[in-house]
């Protein structure tokens, strides 16, 4: 893989692949060391990539952690998917939690009730 960014540390292939977040931090490095250089963005984009990829990765991470570790359930590498579907829905049921207030007001008949949910 270094071989083609050595040759062409502009072309298409290199720059890509230094865009892609994981090889990020050694590819872009590597280019720029090079005569040739890599554009005033690349670096920008690819640390913006990195920024994003940090937040996603503990996003999902965390709702693992959640279900998985805070539940004391044996994890089966299986039901990766059932994970975050059962994470996705406790925390739809945590937002969704509704208390009713209740006004009571007395009126010429007798006691009236008014519920607003």
């Amino acid at each position: 893989m270094i071989t083609p960014i050595k040759q062409q540390c502009n072309g298409a292939f290199s720059a890509t692949i230094s865009l892609i977040p994981l090889f990020t931090p050694v590819m872009m490095l590597m280019r720029q060391t090079m005569e040739a250089g890599v554009p005033a963005w690349q670096p920008w984009v690819g640390l913006a990539g990195i920024a994003i990829t940090t937040v996603v990765i503990s996003w999902v991470t965390a709702r693992l952690f959640r279900v998985v570790i805070l539940q004391v359930k044996s994890p089966k590498p299986a039901s990766f998917s059932g994970w975050l579907y059962v994470a996705k829905r406790r925390q739809r049921s945590a937002d969704c939690l509704v208390v009713g207030v209740v006004d009571v007001g007395v009126g010429d008949a007798g006691a009236e009730v008014d519920v607003e949910v």
